[in-house]
């Protein structure tokens, strides 16, 4: 399904799920604009009705008029917050937002720019007309060199204010940085520095104590973040390096299976997705899909075990025998192959 939504380049995409009213589909682009698609569009044209080799949508084409703007809608119940921020944007001015995250429980959203500034909103959800979110500033982080290339929240709610207990952000300035949100407030960031080039993709385990990267140094670490009980308990630690791909790193994600095995799959430049045990010390992959490198760029023969980046998902959790077959097959596949080069 193809969205009309700006002229100028996409540089993020995320949902908010969280009532039917206030859900919708986020993006940040290139000319400085934060729109959204409501999910009530979504609904009345049912994008979600996925059939196994296609969707369906009615009316489509009446979806492109449906995305709205959010600029203007940022910091409107709060002038005294819009002052702060504005002053940070002008003194910005090739400053443009590439990163937009929020968090699970959709109690917070993160704005990263190109500059390295990462803002945070809370929405405020109005009996209104109005199905778009009214945003209040939460806060400024002025901690990043360089471009925000990823904004993660923490799967562990804080109950005391029903926020995300820790924010991590990733920069093209090589570095991880993790904040506590636990009193509601902003702490000094807790740096991670390891990767000797930009950090294209993090994300957190199932139990928010740590943190994956990956970069453009074509490596993945883990890192313990000694969070214990919602609190920084002792300084975060790189644990372990996996160096599987030949090229950059593009994404990463880290999932725990229903058989308590903690996977993290990646992929990147190499055309390959890699699966890793998180809890073995081997740099070495327990799958591979997609080819490998000795081709050289000219050659055009069909690699039709390419997994694009969009497939991580997919992937990840293998509904039935078919998809389990599937999986194990292009495995093999990609076996033979390295075994008769």
């Amino acid at each position: 399904i193809a969205f009309s939504i700006s002229a100028a380049k996409i540089y993020s995409l995320c949902f908010r799920f969280t009532s039917i009213e206030h859900s919708g589909l986020y993006s940040c682009d290139g000319v400085g604009a934060i729109r959204c698609l409501p999910l009530s569009c979504l609904e009345q044209y049912e994008i979600f009705k996925f059939s196994k080799n296609r969707s369906s949508i009615k009316n489509p084409e009446r979806l492109l008029q449906k995305w709205i703007n959010v600029n203007e809608k940022l910091l409107h119940a709060n002038t005294t917050s819009y002052e702060y921020l504005k002053e940070f944007l002008i003194e910005r001015p090739n400053a443009q937002p590439c990163e937009i995250s929020w968090s699970e429980n959709g109690g917070i959203m993160g704005v990263g720019y190109s500059d390295g500034l990462v803002v945070l909103f809370k929405p405020i959800e109005r009996e209104t007309n109005d199905s778009l979110l009214q945003f209040s500033l939460f806060s400024v982080i002025q901690q990043h060199t360089q471009l925000i290339s990823r904004i993660r929240f923490s799967p562990i709610i804080d109950p005391n204010t029903n926020l995300p207990a820790h924010i991590a952000s990733a920069s093209n300035d090589s570095t991880v940085r993790i904040f506590s949100l636990t009193q509601g407030l902003i702490s000094e960031g807790k740096i991670l520095k390891g990767h000797t080039r930009e950090v294209s993709d993090i994300y957190w385990n199932h139990d928010g104590t740590q943190l994956v990267s990956c970069s453009f140094d074509a490596t993945i670490r883990i890192w313990n973040l000694g969070i214990q009980n919602l609190n920084f308990e002792q300084p975060p630690r790189q644990i372990h390096v996996f160096t599987g791909h030949s090229k950059k790193v593009f994404a990463v994600l880290w999932k725990k299976t229903k058989q308590n095995v903690n996977l993290i799959f990646s992929t990147g430049e190499d055309q390959t997705l890699c699966v890793w045990n998180a809890s073995f010390s081997e740099n070495k992959p327990i799958a591979v899909f997609g080819t490998n490198n000795n081709k050289s760029n000219n050659d055009n023969s069909n690699n039709s075990n390419i997994v694009p980046t969009s497939s991580i998902n997919y992937l990840m959790t293998p509904n039935n025998n078919e998809d389990k077959a599937l999986i194990t097959q292009n495995n093999n596949n990609y076996n033979n192959n390295n075994n008769n080069n």
